[in-house]
């Protein structure tokens, strides 16, 4: 059933069954004017309706460059210039960035954007298809209160008892090689990457402003450091309880449990290949770091310290996966996502494919 606006714009239902996400279609006039003049004339009634079903793709339309994809943004929401967090990304303008630049054989789990940085936590993140992929690459979304509802009830009441999560991450001075494959070889992400700053007392303040704890090491500031944040497992949205979005991929184990999750849902065998090097990679990890924990890209522990077991990571995977909403890139499509409401994903695929995204 199509959803019509005041002004006679409709939209359809991105899934038929499971109430999450809507599609704005263009109709005669498919220019980026057009667009434009839509989301700003319908604004009011966009956001509402952004929230109430988590997220809008945007189809048909010629958005055709990273600066299309600012211009229509910004016509519906406020871009936001800064990115304090650790996913490998390149700007591409002021307020758009590649979405991850992860390989393309790797799927991602689902995750709400900034979850691990409550004060910087984005209201949205948004998605701009410059050029899909060949096969594969679908989106995921997926409603966290329905994340939440899955998860069996002793999980929910761990995760509550136990006050949720810790994030730690990386933040070096110069750039290393660790024994990770979350990695992909390459060198960690600095802290003046992170933080666009030479000057460590702006780290920190940033940090203060985001509630962030850092560590610099051996007390050198300005050295390397560890960013460590306490966020909760749960959040209220609209007055029901809703998973936090916390990423899965922040211990080794759950890259590889989602793998999983994802060769079933393929059945690809390069897919299935990639889940089994994964697992046996994460096995020889698992040693490595229990001797050498400076060689750890990122951790994750519940709230009181202790680690997060298999079987409780198993299940926040799957919980995701039981509700996923899988979004198919054609060119020019732009993705609404609130990062309240809906956790995104992303699927293995073969190249080439640009998203490009924006956080408002």
């Amino acid at each position: 059933m199509s959803i019509v606006l005041s002004s006679g714009v409709s939209l359809l239902p991105l899934s038929a069954t499971k109430g999450t996400g809507a599609i704005l279609k263009a109709s005669d006039d498919t220019s980026l004017t057009s667009l434009c003049s839509v989301l700003r004339d319908n604004r009011s009634e966009l956001l509402a309706l952004w929230r109430t079903c988590g997220a809008i793709l945007v189809r048909g339309y010629q958005v055709k460059t990273a600066e299309d994809f600012e211009k229509a943004a910004s016509t519906l929401c406020h871009l936001l210039d800064r990115y304090p967090g650790n996913a490998p990304r390149n700007k591409v303008t002021q307020y758009v960035w590649t979405s991850t630049e992860l390989p393309h054989y790797l799927p991602i789990p689902a995750h709400a954007e900034l979850s691990y940085v409550p004060k910087a936590r984005p209201a949205a993140i948004l998605f701009f298809c410059e050029q899909p992929s060949t096969s594969f690459g679908q989106t995921p979304i997926v409603r966290l209160t329905d994340v939440w509802k899955s998860l069996p009830l002793w999980l929910q009441d761990k995760l509550e008892r136990k006050g949720g999560f810790i994030s730690v991450r990386r933040a070096d001075a110069k750039g290393v090689r660790v024994f990770d494959f979350r990695s992909r070889g390459k060198p960690t992400k600095t802290w003046r990457a992170i933080f666009e700053t030479d000057d460590p007392a702006e780290v920190e303040k940033q940090c203060h402003q985001d509630g962030v704890a850092v560590e610099w090491k051996n007390g050198q500031k300005g050295g390397d450091a560890l960013l460590k944040t306490p966020f909760s497992a749960t959040r209220m949205v609209d007055g029901t309880k809703a998973f936090s979005g916390w990423f899965a991929n922040f211990i080794p184990a759950g890259a590889v449990i989602d793998s999983l999750f994802v060769a079933m849902h393929t059945r690809r065998a390069r897919d299935v290949l990639t889940s089994v090097l994964l697992a046996v990679k994460c096995v020889i990890q698992m040693v490595v770091h229990a001797m050498w924990p400076s060689q750890r890209l990122s951790h994750s522990t519940y709230a009181d310290g202790s680690e997060i077991p298999l079987w409780d990571i198993f299940c926040i995977v799957r919980a995701h996966w039981k509700h996923y909403v899988v979004l198919s890139w054609e060119k020019g499509d732009v993705l609404f996502v609130d990062n309240d409401v809906c956790g995104h994903a992303r699927l293995p695929f073969d190249p080439p494919r640009r998203i490009l995204t924006a956080i408002a």
